[in-house]
């Protein structure tokens, strides 16, 4: 990628990675300037959950079919909090954020809202809390901690398997941006969230409307926000934004260093769910794993 605004920075070592990242870099890193995310490889895009065709939840399996429009999108993201809501609703948990318009679309199915006034203020909060739980949304996680971005890129990779050259990224994103839509949910919505510092991009349908279609019928066709002109509108000092990478073989250093740092599964999962976070990256990172083409016939038995 080669645009204005645009950075890239790429290290060797795991040291070397977090030392670029150190928040006492004032200089580099001005206080609440910058928010960041991690990925378990460079190659990825910054695309939210429920744009990615191959998730278990996502519209192409809803519609059968990959050739889905802005409205098809739009109505599946309401379906999706439909019936999370339903579902908190029968468990007796509250929804952070539940207000009279979330409730609109819960107990209406047939109402649907225009892909470009999706997803309105009025459920930012109630997204980002269903983000937090593992449903996939138009929301994008990213943290105002570079460390607990560091964090989610080593135990993302650790816990696949890894490609030849794969290598771990750390994008930073200025806040002043026009083109990132920041939602910032009250640390209430979830522990989670606050032990993360998360915050959130929320990426907008109409962004993807193809003017030569009716904005309901235009094919729906998302692209990574590093890929967004939109981003890119202003001249931002020092950068809009940067990537910043180190080779994949370093993930299990840079997944104990970042302990050492305090920031691990069971920071940033207050309660068991932390926990077992913390033995699979253990296992992860210190296992020396093996061939299982060498099983033999003790294993067998």
């Amino acid at each position: 990628m080669h645009r204005p605004g645009f950075s890239k920075q790429h290290f060797e070592t795991a040291r070397e990675f977090l030392a670029y990242l150190d928040p006492l870099e004032t200089d580099r890193w001005p206080q609440n300037k910058f928010i960041f995310r991690g990925q378990p490889s460079a190659g990825l895009d910054l695309i939210p959950s429920s744009y990615r065709i191959e998730g278990v939840v996502s519209a192409p399996k809803r519609w059968g079919t990959k050739e889905t429009t802005c409205g098809d999108q739009v109505q599946f993201e309401q379906e999706v909090m439909q019936r999370f809501v339903q579902a908190c609703d029968s468990s007796g948990f509250p929804v952070p954020g539940d207000n009279e318009y979330l409730r609109a679309i819960v107990t209406n199915p047939a109402l649907r809202t225009r892909p470009g006034d999706w997803p309105p203020r009025e459920v930012h909060h109630a997204l980002a809390f269903a983000q937090h739980h593992g449903v996939p949304t138009c929301l994008l996680d990213w943290s105002r901690r570079a460390h607990v971005a560091a964090y989610f890129a080593a135990s993302s990779a650790l816990s696949n398997p890894m490609e030849d050259g794969q290598r771990l990224a750390i994008w930073a994103l200025n806040k002043k941006s026009e083109g990132a839509h920041i939602v910032e949910a009250p640390g209430s919505t979830s522990p989670n969230l606050a032990a993360q510092s998360g915050l959130f991009t929320v990426a907008s349908i109409s962004s993807f409307h193809d003017q030569r279609f009716p904005e309901e019928e235009s094919p729906f066709l998302p692209e990574g926000l590093q890929r967004q002109p939109r981003l890119f509108a202003q001249e931002l000092e020092p950068f809009t934004l940067e990537l910043i990478t180190v080779g994949a073989d370093q993930a299990a250093e840079l997944l104990k260093s970042c302990q050492l740092l305090g920031v691990s599964g069971a920071t940033l999962f207050p309660g068991y769910e932390g926990i077992a976070h913390t033995l699979r990256d253990w296992a992860n990172a210190e296992h020396q794993g093996f061939d299982p083409d060498e099983i033999g016939l003790r294993e067998l038995w």
